[in-house]
């Protein structure tokens, strides 16, 4: 793997139902540049999984960093 995770990035979907009551709901995509032409970046879509989002930004974080050594 090459190159820095990206952050963890998320797309709002609005929405009002009959009762007047507004939803948010968030779906993050983590965003991954990779030393390749061919495909140099991989999107991740997590879906609204706030903490999945969050370990696996932390956990390639790890990786990188292990590998500039």
């Amino acid at each position: 793997m090459g190159a820095v995770a990206g952050a963890a990035t998320a797309k709002k979907n609005i929405s009002d139902n009959a009762t007047s009551q507004t939803t948010t709901i968030h779906k993050y995509t983590l965003y991954i540049n990779v030393n390749s032409i061919q495909e140099p970046t991989i999107a991740l879509k997590i879906g609204n999984n706030v903490s999945k989002a969050q370990k696996l930004a932390g956990v390639i974080n790890v990786i990188i960093e292990r590998n500039k050594a």
